[in-house]
C-alpha cells in the first residue's frame, strides 16, 4: 500500500500605528513567467525482493531434495469416517478502539505532510543565505529563472536566521555541529553590528533597522519591532546552544528597550533616527505583531509589566456604546477588554485583520498556554475566523502582507472582519495600484498549523494542486499566489519563510523551538499573561 503525499509545489514590513499601517519599501523583481513545478512525494515502498547489485549473477535454484524410496505396503480396507462436532474458532482479540486508532493514524499522516513542507521551507531558507556576509531579505527569480537576491536585510531577519538553523537542526535537516558553527559565526557578526550602531548614535545597544548584507555595513533608523525579533532570537540561542549562551547573552544584555518607550504614553516609539537623534513621533498602540516589544522589554527586566497594558486592546472610543463591565485594571492600568466577532466567534482583533498580526508572535511566545483566559480564548476563534472568511468568500484562505505575484512588489493583504474597524486590509491588496485577485500567502496558511492542522493541510493541498509552480524544485515554496488569475509569485521573503518554518517546526516537535524561549523568558512572561481575561466566553 502506498501513501502518497504530493506537494507541488519581507520586503516591506507591515506594522500597526494606532489604527493605521506603515509600509516600508523593498526592492527585487522578476518577470511573470512561471517555472515548471515538480512533486515532492512521501511514498511507502511496496514489499518485494531487494534488487541484486549490478554484475552479480542470480544464484542458481537449489536442487530438488532426493526422493527416498517408499516401500510398498499392502492395501488395507478403508476405515469409515465418523463425523465430529466442529471445533469453536478461538476469539480474535478486540482491536484498539476505532476512535483512538483514527486519531493516531490521522496525526501521523498530518505530520508526514508537515515534514515535507518543512523540508521545502528549509530549501527556501538556504536560498536566502547565498554565501554573503549575511543572509538576504528577499530573493526573486530573474528572467532566466535564477534566484537573484537583494542587497540588504532587515534586523529582524538576522534574528530569524538563528531559528531557521535551529529548526533545521532539530528536524534532522542540518548536522548539529554545522548548526552551532553557523550560529556562532552569526553571533560574531551581530556583535560587530551592535558596536557599529552604538558608535553611530543608536540608543541602548539597539541595532539599525537594515544592513547591507554584502558588506555588513548597517544603516537606516533604529526600528523597535525589528530589534524585538532579534532579541527573542538571541533568547532562543542562549537555550538552544549552551556553548554559545555567553556569546548570545552578551549581545542581548546590552539591548535596553526602555530607551524606545514614550514616557507619557508608555507605548513603544516606532523608530529612532541616529543622525538627528530624534524619534519618529508615532507609537505602536494596538495588540498586533508589536506586542512582542512589550514581551521583550518586560522579559529583559528593563520595562515595567504595566507597559503591556498600556497597549490598547479594543479602544473604548471605537465602541458605539462601551460596556462598563469590560473595563478592568491590571498593574494599575485601566484596560477596556472589548472584542470583535465573526460568525459567532469572539476574538481580539488587529489593525489590518491579517493572519500575521495575530499568529507570528505565537511562533516564539507561548501566549495561549501562559494566557489561558486571554490569548488562549482568542487565538482558536481568530484561526476559525480566518478560515471561514476565506473559504466562504474565495474558496481559499490565508491573507497577510506578502509579495504581489504579478510585480514582485509588496503590499498588505488581510481579512476585513478580523480587523478592529471591520474594513481592515483588502484581500485583493491594500494599495489600489497593485490590486488584482485575492492573494494568499503560504506562510499565512502554515502559521495556523498548530491551531487547525487539518484545515491547513487541506488548504495547502488545494493550493499546490491548482498552482503547482508554488513549489520550486530548487528554491522551495514561493511566497504567494493570486488565486483568481493563477499568477504565482517568483519571490522568497525571509520573514515569511522564517515564520512558516518556525510554525511547522513547533507542530512537528511539540513546541520545541518556542520552548527555548519559554526557558529563557517564561519566568517573567507567564505571570504577566495569566492575570488577564479577555471578554470572550471560555471554551468548553
Amino acid at each position: 500500500m502506498a501513501l502518497e503525499l504530493c506537494v507541488r509545489l519581507w520586503t516591506r514590513r507591515a506594522v500597526c500605528i494606532g489604527v493605521s499601517a506603515l509600509l516600508a519599501a523593498c526592492g527585487g523583481g522578476g518577470d511573470d513567467s512561471e517555472p515548471a513545478g515538480t512533486d515532492i512525494s512521501v511514498t511507502q515502498p511496496e514489499a518485494g525482493p531487494a534488487p541484486l547489485p549490478p554484475g552479480v549473477p542470480p544464484m542458481p535454484a537449489p536442487p530438488d531434495p532426493p526422493q527416498d524410496p517408499t516401500p510398498e505396503t499392502p492395501e488395507t480396507p478403508e476405515t469409515p469416517v465418523v463425523p465430529t462436532e466442529p471445533q469453536p474458532i478461538p476469539p480474535i482479540p478486540d482491536p484498539e478502539p476505532p476512535i483512538e486508532t483514527e486519531v493516531i493514524t490521522r496525526e501521523s499522516v498530518l505530520k508526514a505532510q508537515a515534514r515535507v513542507y518543512a523540508e521545502a521551507l528549509w530549501k527556501s531558507a538556504e536560498t536566502l543565505d547565498p554565501g554573503r556576509a549575511l543572509p538576504v531579505n528577499k530573493s526573486c527569480m530573474n528572467a532566466q529563472g535564477v534566484a537573484s537576491p537583494v542587497g540588504w536585510v532587515f534586523t529582524g531577519n538576522l534574528g530569524q536566521f538563528i531559528w531557521n538553523v535551529t529548526a533545521a537542526r532539530d528536524l534532522g535537516l542540518l548536522d548539529a555541529a554545522e548548526a552551532q558553527r553557523r550560529v556562532a559565526r552569526h553571533l560574531s557578526s551581530l556583535a560587530v553590528l551592535q558596536e557599529t550602531a552604538r558608535r553611530n548614535g543608536a540608543p541602548g545597544g539597539l541595532f539599525h533597522g537594515t544592513t547591507d548584507n554584502r558588506t555588513a555595513v548597517p544603516g537606516g533608523d533604529v526600528g523597535s519591532i525589528e530589534n524585538a525579533w532579534l532579541a527573542v532570537s538571541l533568547a532562543m540561542a542562549k537555550q538552544a546552544y549552551p556553548a554559545l549562551a555567553a556569546q548570545a547573552g552578551a549581545i542581548l544584555g546590552q539591548m535596553r528597550f526602555e530607551t524606545m518607550v514614550h514616557p507619557q504614553k508608555q507605548q513603544y516609539e516606532i523608530s529612532f533616527n541616529p543622525k538627528t537623534q530624534t524619534f519618529s513621533g508615532m507609537t505602536y498602540g494596538l495588540l498586533g505583531e508589536t506586542r512582542l516589544l512589550a514581551y521583550a522589554g518586560i522579559a529583559l527586566g528593563t520595562v515595567p509589566r504595566s507597559q503591556y497594558f498600556s497597549i490598547a486592546r479594543v479602544p473604548s472610543w471605537s465602541e458605539r456604546s462601551p460596556d462598563p463591565a469590560k473595563f478592568r485594571t491590571y498593574e494599575g492600568v485601566r484596560v477596556y477588554e472589548g472584542t470583535r466577532s465573526y460568525g459567532g466567534l469572539h476574538f481580539m482583533p488587529t489593525n489590518g485583520g491579517s493572519v500575521f498580526e495575530s499568529f507570528a508572535v505565537p511562533v516564539v511566545i507561548s501566549e495561549s498556554r501562559w494566557g489561558p483566559n486571554s490569548w488562549g480564548r482568542s487565538h482558536p476563534n481568530m484561526a476559525k475566523t480566518q478560515i471561514k472568511y476565506g473559504l466562504d468568500t474565495f474558496g481559499y484562505w490565508g491573507f497577510s502582507p506578502a509579495s504581489v505575484p504579478a510585480t514582485a512588489g509588496y503590499t498588505e493583504y488581510g481579512t476585513p472582519p478580523a480587523s478592529l474597524g471591520g474594513s481592515g486590509y483588502n484581500p485583493r491588496g491594500q494599495h489600489t495600484a497593485s490590486r488584482a485577485g485575492p492573494v494568499v500567502s503560504l506562510y499565512s496558511v502554515l502559521l495556523l498549523i498548530e491551531e487547525e492542522p487539518e484545515a491547513v493541510m487541506a488548504n495547502m493541498k488545494k493550493l499546490l494542486d491548482n498552482f503547482p509552480t508554488l513549489n520550486h524544485p530548487q528554491y522551495g515554496l514561493m511566497d504567494s499566489v493570486d488565486v483568481e488569475n493563477g499568477t504565482v509569485s517568483k519571490c522568497l521573503l525571509a520573514g515569511n519563510v522564517g515564520w512558516a518554518l518556525g510554525a511547522v517546526t513547533n507542530y512537528l516537535t511539540d513546541g520545541k523551538l518556542r520552548g527555548y524561549v519559554d526557558k529563557e523568558w517564561g519566568h517573567a512572561l507567564q505571570p504577566l499573561l495569566e492575570i488577564e481575561e479577555f471578554s470572550i466566553p471560555a471554551q468548553a
